[in-house]
Order: C-alpha cells, then sequence, then structure tokens
C-alpha cells in the first residue's frame, strides 16, 4: 500500500508543468523534453527547448547580471539574446583589446623619442595585465553564486537557488553533470575542457580557477 501511493506521489510530480514551478525551483526541470526556464520580465515559468539562448538570457533579470553571459546584452529593460539587439554581443576580449587601444594612443603620442620605446612597450603591458586581471575578477565574482545576496538577485543567475538566505549552485546544475559538450557549453557558467589527446574531455566551472580567496569591493555588493 505504501509503495503503491509513493509510485503516485512520483508520477504526479514527474508531470508537474513548468509554469507550476516559482522563480526559485522553475530554472533546471524538465517537463516532456521541454527545459523549463523563469521568464524574468513577466514573473513567470515557461518550458522551451533545452539550450535555448533566447530563454537563458530572460531569466536574467538585471542588467548586471545579464553582461555576465557573454551570449547576452541587456536593451530595452530586458536580457535578450546579444546577436538581436543594437548592441551587439560583447566580450571580456573586445572590452580588453578597447582599453590597450586607448591605453597605447595615449601613450604613443605623448612619446617622441626612440629611447622611450622600451618605456611604452612596459607600460602597456601593465596595463593590459591589471585590466584583464580586474576584468576577470569582477566577472567571476558575479558569477558565482555565494557572491549574491538578495533572492531576486540569485534566481538571475539561472543556475544558482536561493536557500536559508544563502545563494547557492543549483544540484541540478553543477557543471560535472555535464557529459558532453554541448551540454556543458549550453550553461554560461561552465566550460569544456579537453583531456590530452583531445578525445575526450570534462566539463567544469568557468570560474573554478579564478577568484578565489577574493575579497569584494563595496561597489560589488548588491543593496
Amino acid at each position: 500500500m505504501i509503495f503503491t501511493i509513493l509510485l503516485f506521489f512520483i508520477a504526479l510530480n514527474a508531470q508537474q508543468d513548468c509554469e507550476d514551478y516559482g522563480q526559485t525551483t522553475c530554472s533546471g526541470k524538465m517537463h516532456q523534453q521541454q527545459q523549463c526556464y523563469w521568464k524574468a520580465q513577466s514573473g513567470e515559468c515557461i518550458g522551451a527547448t533545452p539550450g535555448d539562448v533566447d530563454h537563458i538570457c530572460g531569466e536574467f533579470g538585471a542588467e548586471h547580471t545579464c553582461n555576465t553571459d557573454s551570449r547576452c546584452s541587456w536593451e530595452e529593460g530586458k536580457c535578450q539574446q546579444c546577436g538581436d539587439t543594437n548592441i551587439g554581443c560583447r566580450t571580456v576580449a573586445s572590452t580588453v583589446a578597447s582599453t590597450v587601444a586607448s591605453t597605447v594612443a595615449s601613450t604613443v603620442a605623448s612619446t617622441v623619442a626612440s629611447s622611450v620605446a622600451s618605456s611604452v612597450a612596459s607600460t602597456v603591458a601593465s596595463s593590459v595585465a591589471s585590466t584583464v586581471a580586474s576584468t576577470n575578477s569582477a566577472t567571476t565574482l558575479a558569477m558565482k553564486c555565494e557572491n549574491h545576496y538578495t533572492e531576486t538577485d540569485c534566481a538571475a543567475l539561472g543556475y544558482c537557488i536561493w536557500d536559508h538566505n544563502d545563494c547557492e549552485t543549483d544540484d541540478s546544475k553543477q557543471c560535472e553533470m555535464f557529459q558532453s559538450a554541448a551540454t556543458c557549453q549550453s550553461n554560461s557558467h561552465c566550460i569544456w575542457k579537453m583531456e590530452s589527446g583531445g578525445s575526450t574531455g570534462e566539463c567544469e566551472d568557468n570560474f573554478a580557477d579564478n577568484g578565489e580567496g577574493v575579497e569584494q569591493d563595496c561597489e560589488m555588493l548588491s543593496q
């Protein structure tokens, strides 16, 4: 009798529609071969094709969280697939390139003697390293679940859940669970790393090697 009741509840849960989930339980759930996504703009849980970038971006409810995913851009008050916006797609690399170009132009303009060339090269290299480190550190801090202190900011990341006043990575979104490069890369917080030989690989946190022990500046904290 108990076994029958248990099977009934398991079957009932398996049939739960995406729209039955709330903000903190929606992302990552599956229903009839569809993945559930939290639509931040309308505040509802909807079903769509797994790995759909439009819906992944739609889960971000704030500009600062939207910009943590290189596939997304913030425009018209919502997070959208970057290719569909006037802003276009932005990456850490493009930001660094722009900063380097500006630094080089300023330095070269004020340098007229060839004897200063080595000094210019040293200054540019130092500026590039500092910019890359600062940009990567800020992006890493913003992507890590534990660095978000409100339920709204936590849920906006899509791969985090709010649990007892703490923002934690959703067990169903742990990178090591994804067994293929395509599934791994469809999650912004994961990266597929090929093993020696290039025939196999594994899915790891995109920020696993960064940001450890980094103290947050005040401006990085949410309200």
